[in-house]
């Protein structure tokens, strides 16, 4: 796997990070030396930001070079993003 391209710290849960690669993300927890949730290889364009949202848990979003964001909200689904703007 490829060094990360970001990391963020969850606003709500201190032990909870998620980590931007190339292609896809990985939410850790603290002290686990695997990712809890690890999403598919995203096609079409690249990573460039993303992090949690400061408002609700188990939301991310993502920024990508296409100029697209998506928004991800693990309590809705965690196969693919709900929202894409």
């Amino acid at each position: 796997m490829r060094p990360p391209i970001a990391l963020d710290v969850s606003p709500f849960f201190e032990d909870v990070i998620l980590t931007l690669y190339d292609f896809n993300f990985c939410v850790w927890k603290h002290n686990v030396t695997f990712p809890i949730f690890e999403s598919l290889i995203m096609k079409g364009a690249h990573i460039t930001c993303g992090g949690f949202s400061p408002y609700r848990a188990g939301v991310i979003i993502i920024g990508k070079t296409d100029g697209n964001l998506d928004v991800w909200d693990m309590l809705d689904q965690s196969h693919k993003w709900t929202i894409q703007f």
